[in-house]
């Protein structure tokens, strides 16, 4: 079948993300289960879609799955997997980079207690790994993409599936049992580097202003959107203590984060 034939038989969705209208149009070949399971969290559908909101289509064409967004070829793949994580990555950073009130900084989260633990860091820094690490050890998973702050710097949850890397293989996707619900109070802001000859954390205080730049680095909006971002930022560096860490093994250093946050 052609890809215009295709086109025509699309299901069209709205929706919208923390306040960012988005549409998402579906053919054959592609379940709901699929698509809606790489949505950003707390998606919800709409009556009507806005005339600017940012359109993916992604369909199923002979042998291949064609991504567009806004109309132009995004992705041509065989892999329905390959094709739903690039729609899950542009439409995450999308809503990340637009969002009209919350502040998305590149953060793993968890909460300990009622309060919350971020672990700013781009992709590939093993945010993930020591995210899993520390909810193992008894923290509430809150993301490991994502510290949304609402602008009085509260953090609210991003539980998207947790994406732990291996190498040579695809990553492995799961869901933690234990998801936060409510925004929670950020308690601690942790600069983390790896070395894998550390057997014990070594760390050091960071200053609010320090704790403030480090947040502010990792803020996806930063340079978009600079008014909103600041107070946000300035609100979570003033109620967070700071600390940067050297850590060796995932499991251990969870261990030892936990314990310096409880004591």
């Amino acid at each position: 079948m052609s890809l215009n034939a295709d086109a025509e038989r699309t299901a069209r969705h709205a929706l919208i993300a923390f306040g960012v209208p988005f549409v998402v149009e579906v053919g054959p070949g592609v379940s709901a289960r699929a698509w809606r399971g790489v949505l950003p969290p707390h998606s919800r559908m709409v009556t009507k879609a806005v005339r600017s909101a940012r359109t993916y289509r992604l369909i199923k064409c002979g042998s291949n799955f064609v991504l567009r967004v806004n109309g132009s070829p995004t992705m041509t793949t065989s892999s329905l997997r390959g094709a739903l994580d690039a729609l899950e990555g542009d439409l995450a950073l999308h809503v990340a980079a637009t969002a009209p009130k919350h502040v998305f900084i590149h953060a793993g989260v968890v909460v300990l207690r009622g309060r919350a633990i971020i672990l700013p860091g781009r992709s590939m820094t093993g945010k993930s790994t020591l995210v899993a690490a520390l909810v193992a050890a008894g923290a509430r998973y809150y993301s490991d993409e994502y510290a949304v702050l609402a602008p009085t710097g509260q953090v609210l949850p991003y539980p998207r599936r947790m994406s732990l890397r291996r190498a040579g293989r695809a990553p492995r996707r799961i869901r933690p049992r234990t998801v936060g619900v409510r925004a929670a109070r950020p308690g601690w802001v942790i600069e983390t580097r790896y070395d894998a000859r550390r057997k014990t954390l070594c760390s050091t205080d960071l200053s609010p202003g320090l704790v403030a730049l480090l947040l502010l680095d990792n803020a996806v909006a930063a340079r978009l959107a600079p008014g909103r971002v600041l107070p946000a930022v300035r609100a979570a560096a003033s109620m967070a203590k700071g600390w940067s860490v050297l850590r060796g093994d995932a499991g251990t250093s969870a261990g030892e984060i936990i314990a310096n946050c409880q004591a």
